[in-house]
């Protein structure tokens, strides 16, 4: 199967792509953002079909697979934690699960 190529959303503000880098970006950072309520934010994700975890999830995966093609040095233990993967263990299992493959198998098949 062919591994996915993810790209941030070009209007997506900046702050939520710091915080999610920084394994700071909640539910409740962004509700408090938008000056809603945790239900109503459910709700907005729940009404495009996702859920607040997963969009949060979805910014960690695309951020780190753009650092694997970009910063071919870096460790890749040190992109998943600046990425705000709180393990290894947790920053592989979603990596696989999300693009078919590991975090190195990634790198390798871009060629960085």
């Amino acid at each position: 199967s062919e591994i996915k190529n993810p790209v941030l959303p070009p209007d997506l503000p900046k702050e939520y792509v710091a915080l999610a880098e920084q394994g700071l970006l909640t539910p409740e950072t962004i509700a408090t953002h938008l000056r809603i309520s945790m239900r109503q934010l459910h709700r907005v994700f729940g009404d495009a079909h996702t859920t607040v975890s997963a969009e949060i999830r979805r910014l960690r995966l695309a951020r780190a697979a753009q650092m694997l093609a970009q910063a071919t040095r870096m460790p890749i233990t040190e992109i998943a934690f600046s990425c705000g993967f709180d393990s290894m263990a947790t920053s592989y299992r979603t990596f696989r699960t999300h693009f078919g493959a590991t975090a190195s198998e990634y790198r390798d098949s871009i060629g960085a």
